[in-house]
């Protein structure tokens, strides 16, 4: 793909604490973010491009054409190693143009939105598990969602890996009811009630909710 105006999102991200004795190691990390990988095609196929690659043993990146949903999946790709491992990772959100992308190995793609992710990452994002690069987008809001970021990151690092399965899963079925969240969970419905009362899912909504609506 050659260079367009379009925006993209390019999400860049890193395994945190990927070399602490309480992780299963890279190779159990590149596992799950290979599992990872399968379930971003499936549930985000409509935005997904190419698939996530993984680069420098705990690093990963992913381009999207529909940047409103870069929030939403960078979410799930947080609550999906919670839930599966018990481990974070910090993210990286650039909303910019792209001069080449190479689908079957996104991180050897080139453009703003890539050097902005990568550079954000590596000099500007620290320990925050949540990041929005400045650019033509994202410059249109800040400092106000640079704030609403670091608010909503503390709302993710927070789970646990129940609460986190359970976001999850909402996070591509918003209209399923209690009860049959509980079912898929395995619990009953006033479990699954107080579940998601606990991670405080109303509120992670109403993040994502905002962000799709002025990016």
């Amino acid at each position: 793909m050659t260079k367009t105006d379009q925006y993209y999102a390019v999400l860049t991200g890193d395994i945190i604490g990927s070399t602490s004795d309480r992780t299963p190691g890279l190779e159990g990390i590149q596992d799950v973010l290979r599992d990872l990988n399968g379930d971003l095609g499936s549930k985000f196929s409509d935005t997904l491009i190419g698939s996530l690659d993984i680069f420098r043993g705990d690093s990963w990146q992913i381009g999207l054409r529909q940047p409103r949903s870069a929030l939403r999946v960078a979410t799930y790709i947080r609550t999906f190693l919670i839930s599966r491992l018990g481990v974070d990772t910090r993210i990286a959100i650039a909303i910019d143009t792209v001069e080449r992308i190479v689908d079957g190995e996104i991180s050897q793609s080139s453009g703003a939105a890539f050097v902005a992710s990568g550079r954000h990452l590596d000099k500007h994002l620290g320990s925050a598990g949540f990041g929005l690069a400045s650019g033509p987008v994202s410059s249109k809001h800040e400092p106000w969602m640079a704030v609403m970021l670091a608010l909503y990151d503390d709302l993710i690092s927070e789970l646990s890996s129940a609460q986190a399965e359970a976001v999850l899963i909402l996070l591509v079925n918003e209209r399923l009811s209690q009860a049959e969240l509980g079912q898929r969970l395995g619990i009953s419905q006033e479990a699954a009630r107080k579940r998601l009362k606990s991670a405080h899912w109303p509120n992670i909504h109403s993040v994502i909710d905002l962000f799709e609506q002025v990016v």
